[in-house]
């Protein structure tokens, strides 16, 4: 098993992704409910299980987004996580709907990244009857009973001595390894 990296998210990034929430998903529940929190811990724990690079271009897209919006005439200077909600969601529609394909696929993949962290929260889940555990469950017994004679085949043969070696005598394995060395103290020599 992988072990997540130690990542941990840059308070600039968290509070433009605690603004965000409630403009890309159901902005009632996340208020009522108080989720922020929650879907920003879990994408903070989504991106620790990225690769360097693609965590870093999300780091760095979301610290871009949160600081350009200081950039525009109507929010006096104000970054993103301090505009009024109703001109954060115009600033974020802009780069939803911008013509631009980084600002265009960076508003795509956030709000894909916040959505994913809303539909595995325990209370949406229970809402929308969504029991994926159960499922999977009741899919591998079902695969197991179905399939069990060809796993235990399979896993017979991945136990079993590799049939090529012992069709190779000793002699033929001590050549192969003699020729090896040979090959390797020529490129040392030749080096």
């Amino acid at each position: 098993m992988a072990t997540l990296s130690d990542f941990s998210m840059p308070q600039v990034m968290r509070r433009a992704l605690l603004a965000l929430c409630p403009i890309a998903l159901p902005e009632e529940r996340i208020d009522a409910e108080d989720l922020a929190e929650t879907m920003v811990d879990n994408a903070e724990l989504f991106l620790r299980s990225l690769a360097p690079a693609g965590r870093a271009a999300i780091v760095v897209g979301t610290i871009g987004f949160e600081m350009a919006a200081a950039l525009r005439p109507s929010s006096l200077g104000r970054t993103f996580s301090r505009l009024p909600r109703e001109q954060a969601r115009a600033y974020f529609d802009s780069w939803w709907h911008s013509k631009n394909p980084a600002l265009h696929n960076f508003a795509k993949g956030v709000k894909s990244m916040l959505a994913m962290t809303y539909y595995e929260l325990p209370s949406v889940r229970q809402e929308l009857r969504y029991h994926p555990d159960a499922w999977i469950n009741k899919v591998a017994r079902e695969r197991l009973a179905r399939f069990s004679d060809e796993i235990a085949a399979h896993a017979e043969r991945l136990a079993a001595p590799a049939p090529l070696l012992d069709a190779v005598g000793d002699d033929d394995h001590a050549s192969v390894g003699a020729s090896a060395s040979a090959s390797d103290e020529r490129r040392h020599n030749h080096g």
